[in-house]
């Protein structure tokens, strides 16, 4: 302001105003900067861009894009052997002493660097080819995650779920001692949000999952990610196809750990076609990032009119007792465990792992992915036909001599030991066929509680029909099933939603195999096979 006041003064030298009175007329659109209202996550490569342009402009140097790269216009010789500096973003070592011991650790940091103008300009040409690559990625991303979005909204059998980790909510009381405010007793919630959008439905649903354990990896990802896609089962069950988006950490999302539980599990939520897509780095910001700011902001807003959040299941219990349109659900550290537990030990880490930007489930342990991502009308996600806009690879996921450890963990525990897999059965069928919750054929012999998504043969008085387990089977109790009726002149099924209802544990005859999926149109069908059926 003191700089303003100066300068009108000297280019109105008639008026004499003092700087109090100055102040006192500023319009009210005037405003002064705040912290709150600095970029906070710029994306490296486009910021450090920036930075050099900003420095040979203020030098007075003009470039022009050519070829995906810059050419700079350097006018006299002379002046590039000059000095000068320029900022930039990179990955700085700090060394530290811990308990006598000497630790290094990395992070990022904007440093001064000096060089001659000549560095300056060969340093930006080569910054800006990786800098137009990276925002071709980042244009190609952004029109998949449109068109995934397009399509699904115009289907009855599609979705499309985006999901992103929040930051950690810091725990608030209404009235606070100094001890707990500056001390270490402020516990942390750890949020995951995401928003689904579909055709089924007429908005877009969003979801907070909420937990104590503050772990990001894949196994409190999927755990995060349970309740919401058990959920979504429920409210579109005739939903097939379900694609991810998420941005893409290395410690999260975008790793081989990840990669495993997303093709195990997936099916067993009822979704036969799928993608996970990857924004391009720095520009993974979307929905459920509003989502994950709405509700702190809610909580803040509950903490201020006097209402004590001092842990993760009060905050879960006070958000969802609030009116909100989104939903919240509890993960119990258990759920860490077991996904943690389902993890093999020898993983084969995915050659080009940071360059994938869309990945596909082949099988239970292997994945197709590629370097950019593509929703065209060529590509069957059930049918696991792609289009060949983008290369697809397909890559194993397990060692080989893992492969076996996992097919010996999954045998039902009535299987002996001759019952091991054949060298002739391939991986993929072998469990496949080892994932079923037992392998007895009556009520009587089965001992193993069937798991949701167990596919069995009912028994209804004389009539026989093929059904699918919407909740797990525990003791001699009734079960949730969905039946599927056998279509005229055909060896295939259709999954009847509608005809959804409780039976007895005593009317499961036997577990039947999966069935493959056929897929005509806009319709899906189910084969088992040879299964026989007897319906009224």
């Amino acid at each position: 302001m003191k700089k303003l006041h100066q300068k009108f003064l000297n280019e109105e030298k008639g008026l004499k105003i003092c700087y109090t009175l100055f102040t006192t007329l500023k319009p009210f659109f005037v405003v002064s900067p705040t912290v709150t209202k600095r970029e906070t996550c710029l994306c490296r490569i486009h910021d450090n861009f920036d930075l050099m342009a900003t420095r040979l402009k203020y030098l007075g140097f003009t470039w022009e894009k050519v070829n995906d790269k810059v050419e700079v216009d350097v006018g006299a010789i002379e002046k590039m052997k000059e000095n000068t500096f320029w900022w930039n973003w990179r990955i700085c070592s700090k060394t530290f002493e811990k308990n006598g011991l000497a630790k290094t650790s990395k992070a990022f940091q904007k440093v001064r660097v000096t060089g001659t103008i000549h560095e300056l300009i060969e340093s930006f040409v080569e910054l800006s080819v990786i800098y137009y690559q990276h925002v071709y990625r980042k244009r190609v991303q952004e029109r998949a995650y449109i068109d995934c979005k397009q399509m699904v909204l115009k289907s009855d059998y599609d979705g499309l779920l985006i999901c992103d980790f929040s930051q950690n909510y810091g725990c608030k009381l209404a009235n606070e001692i100094q001890g707990y405010h500056f001390g270490s007793a402020r516990q942390q919630v750890s949020l995951h949000t995401s928003v689904l959008y579909t055709g089924i439905l007429k908005e877009p649903l969003s979801f907070c999952t909420v937990a104590e354990c503050l772990d990001h990896d894949p196994s409190a990802i999927w755990a995060h990610l349970s309740p919401v896609l058990d959920h979504i089962r429920k409210i579109c069950p005739s939903m097939v196809t379900l694609h991810f988006f998420s941005d893409g950490p290395s410690t999260q999302y975008k790793q081989k750990k990840n990669f495993y539980l997303y093709t195990n599990n997936l099916n067993t939520y009822g979704f036969f076609g799928s993608s996970w897509t990857y924004f391009e780095a720095g520009h993974g910001k979307g929905a459920a990032d509003g989502i994950g700011g709405a509700v702190k902001r809610k909580a803040d807003n509950m903490v201020a009119h006097s209402r004590d959040i001092p842990t993760a299941r009060e905050f879960f219990k006070a958000l969802n007792e609030g009116e909100s349109s989104t939903l919240f659900f509890f993960i119990e550290k258990e759920m860490f465990e077991e996904f943690n537990k389902s993890l093999p030990e020898k993983l084969v880490a995915v050659k080009g792992t940071q360059s994938i930007h869309q990945l596909v489930p082949k099988s239970d342990t292997e994945v197709y992915h590629r370097k950019l991502a593509c929703f065209c009308s060529k590509n069957k996600w059930v049918k696991r036909e792609f289009c060949d806009c983008f290369p697809m690879v397909s890559t194993t996921l397990l060692k080989k001599n893992a492969s076996e450890e996992i097919l010996v963990n999954k045998l039902p525990a009535c299987s002996t030991p001759k019952a091991a897999p054949c060298k002739k059965k391939s991986t993929s069928e072998v469990i496949l066929v080892n994932k079923l919750p037992s392998c007895a054929t009556s009520q009587a012999s089965r001992k193993q509680p069937l798991k949701k998504g167990t596919y069995i043969l009912v028994g209804l008085g004389k009539f026989t029909y093929a059904a699918v387990t919407q909740e797990d089977v525990e003791g001699d109790v009734e079960v949730l099933v969905t039946f599927f009726k056998k279509c005229i002149k055909s060896k295939y099924f259709c999954y009847d939603e509608s005809d959804t209802k409780f039976i007895k544990c005593s009317e499961i005859l036997k577990v039947i195999p999966v069935p493959s999926l056929v897929a005509k149109g806009n319709r899906v069908y189910y084969n088992f096979g040879d299964l026989k059926v007897l319906e009224k």
